[in-house]
């Protein structure tokens, strides 16, 4: 009895014992029929789902239609938060709150002017424009109409409503005259036969002194 004792071996596993471990192992394919009441079921419980969520919305709908009721027969304003929470509204009456306007004692601290440097200070333009009182009168009290605190002058048509004023007329410069004035004069003394005044495109060219010369 004191020999060695031999180490028993594993048995090596052979091809037909792979295949039956793996096939073991891999999920069976269901079978048409099987398949069909996997989808019947699932049907079914989305069905059970969405019933059980309609039963617990009317549910909620019947709870908040009863804790209305409950809040309207006391006489209390009330309103619900995001979580569908009461909250309580306390109205304040008017007669008790601040005035508005809360007098306090504050002062702004005067802004010393902007100095600008000489280069960029422009001088006014004396006498520029128009005076004001030439042609605006002001009012002391309510300002009257436009027709009657403005002075036009001539050439100018105000119209305010149905009241329309105009300036005074033109008056005419005896030393000139429009062009439509010089043309009718002209026509008029071609006309009486005196020629003595042409349109300048009649007018003779001028004679230089040569030709002029004997």
């Amino acid at each position: 009895g004191g020999g060695a004792s031999k180490s028993p071996l594993k048995k090596r596993a052979t091809k037909k014992e792979d295949k039956k471990e793996e096939a073991a192992s891999a999920p069976a394919e269901l079978s048409p029929e099987e398949k069909l009441r996997a989808l019947l079921k699932a049907k079914q419980d989305e069905e059970a789902a969405q019933a059980r969520k309609r039963k617990e919305y009317q549910g909620e709908v019947v709870k908040m239609e009863k804790l209305i009721k409950q809040m309207a027969s006391r006489n209390q304003n009330f309103t619900f938060d995001a979580k569908g929470d009461v909250v309580l509204v306390n109205e304040l009456p008017g007669d008790k709150l601040p005035t508005p306007t809360v007098f306090t004692r504050s002062a702004l601290i005067p802004t010393p002017p902007v100095q600008l440097d000489p280069p960029f200070v422009q001088p006014e333009q004396a006498g520029a424009g128009v005076d004001p009182a030439k042609i605006f009168t002001p009012s002391e009290t309510v300002q009257p109409p436009a027709a009657e605190s403005h002075v036009l002058v001539s050439g100018v048509t105000l119209k305010e409503g149905t009241v329309t004023k105009a300036g005074p007329p033109e008056e005419k410069d005896p030393l000139r005259m429009t062009r439509r004035e010089y043309e009718t004069m002209v026509e008029m003394e071609t006309l009486m036969g005196g020629g003595s005044l042409r349109k300048i495109d009649e007018a003779p060219p001028p004679v230089s002194p040569d030709e002029a010369a004997p």
